[in-house]
């Protein structure tokens, strides 16, 4: 007897069921992966000039001028972080800034300086900088500059307030990535049968934007902001914050984890599915893409009384009616899930990491 992967069941007779599926994917799918990269983003109140420092063959070099706008970022390196530390240098039209004490030439114009000695000699300026820690192993990072590093003036929020470009809203779904078109980035994510589209309109600071179009797909996602306007499928909308969730945070949430993922149906050898960090899910018939959706461990189906269990609940994109499952075997290499209400049992073995 063929088993199909979680929720191919449900939709049995109705083969075209994946196409909005696919069309999304490949309307959204990202146009390039994340550049290795040192990015500053200016929610300062005021534009900053900006200057770098790091370290390069055994001495130091400091680099400048680069004029970041309020809510706009700059790529001041384009190439794989070879340091864990670097150093930076944002100043307001005063020239005011507020440094750690760490010290680099300057010059009033455009600079590459090599050397952090003798500065005022070889006819520069010495200044202060602040230290930024990208951490151990980090290729790309991005520091987001506000006015309590180190800006004299006084700060301005970035996003606007709830209700400023429309009717305020909350929503919980899942990430599908960033794309372009005609040169303009839009970021979406699928929630309860709509797709959310955020997008470079000059109405979301670009600080966030530029976090959405680093972020990887399939992660489960929080978004607050304001709805623009509202089509048959999709909603545009404004974003003022976005978070990362996952579990719910109940006892069993180490089930959670243990489910990460792929896993080989036992019923049905071409079939598998996926858990992903974030909260994704994905099944597959033969190596192709079935579903996508996202996966929860809670202590009670949607909708249903709580009663001591854990379940997993698995939703997939496009669809409002999330499906409940009994966790029969705690997950280590082998997977047994109870489809409730029914009872059926569906057999996995988890796929070499």
């Amino acid at each position: 007897m063929l088993i199909e992967p979680l929720h191919c069941a449900r939709r049995a007779g109705h083969p075209l069921a994946v196409i909005p599926l696919a069309l999304a994917v490949l309307v959204w799918l990202p146009t390039s992966v994340a550049r290795a990269e040192l990015v500053l983003c200016n929610e300062t109140g005021t534009s900053r000039s900006v200057a770098i420092g790091y370290g390069r063959d055994g001495t130091w070099v400091s680099e400048g001028w680069w004029t970041i706008p309020v809510g706009d970022c700059q790529r001041v390196i384009s190439q794989d972080l070879s340091n864990r530390y670097y150093y930076y240098r944002a100043t307001d039209r005063s020239g005011d800034f507020d440094g750690e004490g760490y010290m680099f030439c300057t010059d009033r114009q455009a600079f590459t300086i090599v050397g952090d000695d003798d500065c005022a000699r070889r006819g520069y300026r010495r200044e202060s900088f602040r230290k930024i820690d990208t951490g151990p192993t980090a290729r790309a990072f991005t520091v987001t500059m506000t006015a309590a590093d180190g800006a004299q003036s006084a700060s301005k929020s970035a996003a606007a307030r709830p209700g400023t470009h429309g009717e305020p809203l909350s929503v919980t779904g899942i990430f599908r990535g960033c794309g372009r078109v005609d040169g303009v980035l839009s970021c979406s994510i699928e929630a309860d049968g709509w797709t959310y589209a955020v997008v470079d309109d000059g109405r979301t600071p670009k600080s966030l934007l530029h976090r959405l179009d680093r972020m990887p797909m399939n992660q489960r996602v929080h978004l607050q902001g304001d709805l623009v306007t509202q089509g048959d499928v999709t909603i545009e909308v404004t974003a003022r914050a976005i978070e990362v969730v996952g579990h719910t945070g109940n006892p069993s949430a180490g089930l959670h984890t243990a489910l990460i993922g792929a896993w080989q149906s036992l019923d049905d050898p071409a079939g598998s599915i996926a858990f992903i960090a974030g909260g994704g899910y994905e099944s597959y018939h033969a190596g192709d893409l079935l579903e996508q959706g996202w996966f929860d461990v809670a202590d009670r189906c949607p909708g249903g009384p709580v009663t001591g269990e854990t379940v997993l609940v698995t939703g997939i994109l496009g669809d409002p009616e999330p499906l409940c499952f009994g966790i029969d075997a705690v997950p280590g290499d082998h997977l047994t899930l109870i489809a409730l209400p029914r009872g059926n049992l569906l057999r996995y073995v988890r796929l070499a990491r």
